[in-house]
């Protein structure tokens, strides 16, 4: 690969931004029939992505974590569905310290079928301090865009602690009552609305069961809570009729299945007021700490790591000269002046540095004169990216040819975006 063609590969990276909002025909109408892998696939890992860069400009914030949200998180989205995305962030330490209120949300919908919604940390920490059962849903979801790690593991930990089963129990009755009087009650309620108060009615049966958080993926949620073989039977194959589009079809619906439910729903209405199990009070210094930790962190950089591949494994420098070698596909980095460590796996990134470690004669300084530059940089730029996605934001990570290499393919370092 020339220079020329690997500098167009990175620009066409680069550009996909400008991709996802040129027009409407992104990805037109017209080409979604028949390509449903492609779309998802185009969606979640270039549009979304992209979206979210375009909002941490537009708004000067930095994202903590975007998940999917919805039926697409449920697993039985069909073909029409769109996309949820929700997002936590923060913003600058200078915006915690205004006297007028400030707006908390950030809503966008995009003409590709992405809705973006998403709260500022201290709004959803006081809201998880009341027990939020939708950001606890975040939480758990099982299709991640983004997540900084450390953010994500210390916010689970603190959404135990505040996880609420009776404000749980209160969330899920309203939302299969809510679809009840609304849908089911009419003659011609269709299937997706049968699935979503069905989705309410079991996780209500979960809540009871186990105290806990009910699982995101629906198939989970119906496993552990439904014994009876033909009832689960039918409402698997309404979950397959959903997700070959025909969500809109009505009296397809097992009388039996429908009966179950209900007879569920009423039970449920009925313990309501009386399902009071026992439960802590936890401290909200947790929370505090949480919001000034991350106010503080993500927009102070603790550590700036450079790519750089050398012998016995080396792969990466930091800011302090410190050399991190790659464990098979691991590394282990610390993160900032506390010490703290990040465990990150990049499948491939091990192979990667070898195959330059193979062809070097570091005494010399040389590498083969058949060694190809230009497709080794090549996957190394995508590892990077993949590398950058899975640090913490207080880290910078940028990208550097070895001194070994004299093509002249990589002029000099660049911050990995």
């Amino acid at each position: 690969m020339t220079e020329q063609e690997l500098q167009q590969y990175y620009n066409e990276v680069s550009n996909i931004t400008a991709r996802c909002h040129s027009s409407t025909q992104y990805i037109g109408d017209d080409w979604r029939e028949g390509h449903t892998n492609e779309v998802a696939e185009v969606i979640e890992e270039e549009a979304i992505p992209a979206h979210l860069r375009s909002i941490e400009k537009e708004y000067n914030i930095k994202i903590l974590f975007a998940v999917e949200s919805g039926s697409r998180a449920w697993g039985f989205e069909s073909r029409n569905s769109d996309w949820d995305v929700r997002l936590v962030y923060v913003h600058k330490p200078e915006w915690y310290f205004m006297v007028d209120e400030q707006r908390d949300v950030i809503e966008h919908i995009y003409n590709d079928d992405v809705d973006l919604a998403g709260w500022e940390l201290r709004k959803a920490l006081s809201l998880l301090k009341r027990g939020n059962v939708s950001l606890l849903e975040w939480l758990n979801s099982p299709k991640v865009y983004y997540a900084d790690n450390l953010f994500v593991e210390r916010m689970s930990n603190i959404g135990k602690m505040f996880f609420n089963p009776i404000k749980a129990m209160y969330h899920y009755n309203r939302i299969y009552n809510k679809h009840n009087e609304r849908y089911l009650q009419k003659e011609d309620c269709n299937m997706k609305r049968f699935l979503y108060y069905l989705r309410g009615v079991l996780a209500c049966k979960w809540i009871e069961t186990y105290k806990t958080l009910p699982p995101v993926r629906f198939e989970e949620l119906l496993e552990a809570t439904i014994r009876d073989s033909y009832i689960k039977k039918h409402i698997y194959s309404l979950i397959e009729i959903k997700r070959d589009g025909r969500e809109c079809d009505i009296n397809i619906i097992d009388k039996n299945v429908l009966d179950y439910t209900q007879q569920l729903a009423c039970y449920y209405n009925g313990i309501l007021d009386t399902f009071r199990p026992e439960q802590e009070c936890p401290s909200t210094e947790a929370l505090d700490t949480m919001l000034y930790d991350m106010v503080k962190m993500l927009w102070e950089i603790k550590r700036i790591f450079t790519i750089s591949p050398d012998c016995t494994g080396i792969m990466l420098l930091d800011d302090e000269g410190c050399a991190y070698p790659c464990d098979e596909d691991t590394l282990e980095l610390c993160i900032d002046k506390d010490e703290n460590y990040v465990t990150i796996n990049i499948p491939g990134i091990y192979q990667w540095q070898q195959e330059f470690e193979r062809a070097t004669d570091f005494a010399e300084t040389t590498t083969k004169d058949d060694f190809d530059w230009g497709g080794w940089h090549k996957r190394g730029i995508e590892l990077a990216k993949q590398l950058r996605a899975k640090l913490p934001k207080s880290c910078d990570l940028w990208y550097d040819a070895p001194f070994e290499d004299k093509s002249g393919t990589i002029k000099e370092k660049f911050l990995v975006t």
